[in-house]
């Protein structure tokens, strides 16, 4: 596909496609870079693109799909940012740094009450560094269970974090 033929089929949706993001993200910035996102994948797939029946339902899905997988990447974000990951950084404040070893500090008894199986799983992957498959050569399991028993142990911690954190509100 050429660049003229390129503009023909997709230029005359971008109104539409940029409507279509505002409702998605309900933010200007988002939406034109969702837009100019799906029209850098249209581009780099121009030649992968054939008898189009409608340029803008493809464009709209194209568009819509970037939406997605941006939610889950940022899902999974939210989801593995877990207290027991924190680091002290240098240029931090003391207060910072003390606030960091305390939350660390707490993580590290929320883990010590953790299943004997969940302990070692977590203790393996998170503290000590040790891949999938380490962690599963040496507790006997598979590695999608020592995932699945690495994502409920952080679960039962990320829970009892919270429940502890709204106590001391109290």
């Amino acid at each position: 596909m050429t660049a003229s033929d390129f503009k023909y089929l997709f230029l005359p949706c971008h109104k539409q496609m940029y409507w279509v993001a505002m409702r998605l993200t309900a933010n200007t910035a988002e939406a034109e870079d969702l837009v100019q996102e799906a029209f850098m994948r249209l581009w780099l797939k121009r030649n992968d693109i054939h008898d189009l029946e409608s340029p803008l339902s493809f464009g709209i899905r194209t568009m819509r799909n970037i939406f997605l997988d941006k939610q889950r990447r940022r899902h999974i974000e939210e989801r593995d940012c877990d207290p027991a990951s924190i680091v002290v950084k240098e240029n931090s404040t003391p207060d910072s740094n003390m606030i960091a070893a305390e939350t660390m500090q707490r993580v590290l008894l929320l883990i010590e009450k953790l299943p004997e199986q969940q302990r070692r799983i977590i203790t393996m992957k998170d503290l000590e560094g040790y891949t999938f498959e380490q962690i599963a050569q040496q507790i006997g399991l598979s590695e999608a269970g020592v995932r699945t028993s690495l994502s409920r142990a952080r679960q039962t911690i990320r829970q009892q974090f919270k429940t502890n954190n709204e106590d001391e509100k109290i």
